[in-house]
């Protein structure tokens, strides 16, 4: 049995307390808030235990926040936000599971491995494909969690959906806790009509800007701390352009979370969940709120289907899923075979200059397919490959980004290009013409670096673009 994680326990059990004692938690929602908190932080992961603190104590203090016109404006609304077990348990079920699986797959040694392999023990199956708990040890030294590469992208998919949810939890938390104080009323997500504050699915400008603020805030939480405990994610082969991108990339997609679940917890909340309204004392009713007999009641919107915490549950669950299928996704399918390279970051392996010119950058002995392609393309990776110890030496006695010629292999002859960020760019041709090439690999360059701004791209992974592509093969007809 592993040793206990007595610090992620001293936490939980801190944190519980600590909301006990500021009511708001609920006895019951102190202790599930310190047994999930304590199967989170205690992920070799840290980056879940730490989002679901600023989480926990960001929507705590937005809970707090016009307390006397909440109160106002919501029957049996609680001061600090009295949450009680179920609505702890539905605001971070997703996480739990997302930080309970990840410690499973890529911690043989944590507590969540070692419970499952002793009551559970076989492997798990992940459609089609199956993991042992062993198989992938996490190393922070070694491999980023958010690294592509691993496991076929189960690391990465696992701390997106990590993300997608508590975006979208606090994104939600706050929408509700700071939009209702907005001065203009509220608007009915499925009518576009006028409603009164608290409704359950009401959009205003500051619970919409509020929401994506959230989800953003939680995304630099993400990124801060896998920057920090992850020294892969930070390697200097990333540079500052990867940790940028790396921040960049979390953030927009914490803020994607937080606006989108807000907007799924609102359709769900006017169409599945229903809104009451007291004639009498003017203000909306709470799920739970007690109404005497003779009250005079108006429904505002929804059906009675689903109670809040299910509405919460459903809103994380879908946003969780979607943002962690929008980062395998988005901008980044295509794989073009040369951009793929497990050698000193992106190499741009282009065969037959005279052949380029007049077929639209064909690889070599082939008339159709991707850059690099055909039945050469092993061959013409392996050469950019080799050449790689060459343009090392060649890059002690000349500074230039632009190599020119550094190697010949049979009739082909090797070029190279560095950038300022060490990625080094490899073209093979046989006709010589260096202000084309000079000019291509310049094109190449400048389409590279604003590939990698964008915040929808991963470092360290191949870039899967047609329009990146498109535009190597438009540049390599100009020039080359």
């Amino acid at each position: 049995m592993p040793s206990f994680p007595l610090i992620p326990f001293g936490v939980a059990v801190f944190l519980a307390t600590h909301g006990l004692r500021k009511k708001s938690l609920s006895p019951s929602g102190a202790l599930t808030a310190m047994v999930v908190g304590f199967l989170i932080m205690a992920a070799p992961l840290k980056a879940f235990g730490i989002a679901l603190i600023v989480f926990y104590l960001t929507g705590s203090r937005a809970t707090k926040v016009g307390k006397e016109k909440k109160a106002a404006l919501e029957e049996g609304h609680m001061e600090a936000g009295y949450r009680d077990g179920w609505q702890v348990l539905s605001n971070s079920f997703t996480a739990l599971v997302a930080s309970t699986l990840w410690s499973i797959l890529f911690a043989p040694d944590s507590v969540h491995s070692w419970f499952y392999t002793a009551f559970v023990k076989p492997p798990l199956d992940l459609g089609h494909l199956t993991l042992n708990p062993s198989e992938r040890i996490y190393s922070p030294v070694n491999w980023c969690a958010v690294d592509r590469s691993v496991s076929q992208d189960w690391s990465r998919k696992l701390v997106f959906v990590a993300l997608g949810h508590f975006a979208c939890c606090l994104g939600d938390t706050l929408a509700s806790e700071l939009g209702v104080l907005s001065q203009s009323p509220p608007i009915l997500l499925t009518t576009f009509k006028r409603v009164p504050p608290g409704t359950n699915g009401a959009l205003s400008v500051l619970g919409t800007s509020a929401s994506a603020l959230g989800g953003a805030v939680m995304g630099l939480t993400l990124a801060l701390s896998l920057l920090m405990e992850n020294p892969a994610c930070a390697s200097p082969s990333a540079g500052p352009l990867g940790i940028v991108q790396l921040t960049a990339q979390l953030i927009a997609y914490g803020a994607f979370g937080g606006l989108v679940g807000s907007l799924i917890d609102s359709l769900l909340g006017a169409t599945l969940q229903r809104t009451r309204f007291s004639l009498d004392s003017k203000r909306i009713l709470q799920d739970h709120s007690e109404v005497p007999q003779d009250a005079k009641l108006k429904v505002i919107s929804g059906w009675n289907i689903l109670t809040n915490n299910q509405v919460n549950v459903v809103s994380s669950v879908a946003t969780a899923l979607l943002v962690a299928q929008s980062t395998a996704s988005a901008l980044s399918s295509n794989l073009p075979s040369w951009s793929a390279s497990a050698f000193a970051g992106t190499v741009a392996a282009l065969s037959g200059a005279s052949s380029i010119s007049s077929t639209g950058a064909q690889g070599a002995g082939s008339k159709s397919g991707p850059i690099g392609g055909g039945q050469d393309r092993h061959v013409v990776q392996m050469i950019a490959n080799a050449s790689l110890d060459v343009i090392e030496e060649t890059m002690k006695t000349n500074g230039a980004m632009y190599l020119k010629s550094v190697e010949k292999f049979n009739e082909w002859t090797i070029s190279a290009f560095v950038t300022p960020g060490n990625m080094k760019f490899v073209l093979l041709h046989e006709s010589k013409n260096d202000d084309g090439i000079r000019s291509f690999f310049m094109d190449v360059w400048e389409n590279y670096v604003k590939t990698m701004m964008n915040p929808f791209h991963t470092a360290h992974t191949p870039i899967r673009s047609v329009v990146f592509e498109n535009k190597i093969r438009a540049s390599a007809k100009k020039y080359l």
